[in-house]
């Protein structure tokens, strides 16, 4: 899906398009029946997830108030172009992690807000058999944090780290040149 079908807001962080093509497909999104968006921002991996498969469940969990209203208005208009997308989803507006009385086969991390192994923690605990975990992390700290989390833990025995670096060809006067996007570390966790 490209970027340009969401409503945006410059307030709120977006998982840019090749990002999530590669996030969703390491999850095998299309064979999953049950998504949970940790950290959701705009919702777009949420809902790209809700497009794509039409016989998934999506929950979104948000804490910051402005993304949780744009995810309102996301859902409102995927809901109004695709169908069958509010009835599919759940929004949670809360701090993760959060007590969740399902399992999920495909959970999604794109934020933490400082609480990453509380975080991976529970996920493991929600997981569904054969369930995939990914994590997009944009700063050294935060992927040196979890590869410590991912060496210490005993629950987690498969995974596999990709760093993506995206460019999108721009203008510059009377010439194009690509202009480079933040790279990102993309962490899949086989449980």
């Amino acid at each position: 899906m490209k970027d340009s079908e969401f409503i945006r807001d410059n307030k709120v962080p977006m998982t840019k398009e090749e990002v999530r093509a590669v996030s969703l497909s390491y999850m095998d999104i299309h064979n999953k029946k049950n998504f949970l968006d940790i950290g959701a921002g705009s919702g777009s991996c949420f809902l790209e997830a809700l497009v794509t498969n039409k016989n998934i469940t999506a929950t979104a969990i948000e804490s910051n108030e402005d993304a949780v209203n744009l995810i309102k208005q996301n859902i409102e208009n995927f809901d109004n172009i695709y169908g069958n997308i509010k009835n599919r989803s759940t929004l949670i507006h809360a701090m993760s992690p959060i007590e969740l009385d399902e399992k999920f086969d495909a959970i999604f991390i794109g934020g933490t807000r400082g609480n990453m192994e509380d975080i991976i923690k529970h996920c493991l605990s929600i997981c569904d058999k054969n369930a995939i975990i990914v994590i997009n992390l944009i700063t050294l700290e935060n992927f040196s944090h979890l590869l410590q989390i991912l060496a210490e833990s005993k629950e987690i025995k498969n995974y596999s780290v990709s760093q993506l670096s995206v460019n999108k060809m721009d203008s510059l006067g009377r010439y194009s040149y690509l202009k480079p996007l933040n790279p990102i570390f993309i962490i899949k966790i086989e449980v």
